[in-house]
């Protein structure tokens, strides 16, 4: 690329997304992806990987029959039924 081009990617001179190539302001020193890029390529706005989020398994409250997740069971029946746990 060109020196112009090379100091713009860089964050330099305007940042610019080195993903798409829209002008995010002014430079920052660092590379950055804008956020329509950083969803269409999962990643964060320095190009590292998003961390996958844990599976989050669901059970019935034996209350009322919602589906919840299992780490929110208690609170979950304390916050709804009002039940001590």
């Amino acid at each position: 690329m060109g020196e112009v081009a090379d100091m713009m990617l860089e964050g330099q001179m305007c940042q610019m997304c080195q993903g798409c190539g829209e002008v995010l302001g002014d430079g920052y020193g660092y590379p950055v992806f804008c956020t329509d890029c950083q969803i269409e390529r999962g990643v964060n706005a320095h190009g590292e990987k998003r961390k996958p989020k844990p599976n989050q398994e669901k059970t019935k409250c034996p209350d009322c029959g919602k589906k919840v997740k299992v780490t929110g069971l208690a609170m979950h029946r304390r916050d709804v039924h009002g039940i001590k746990i």
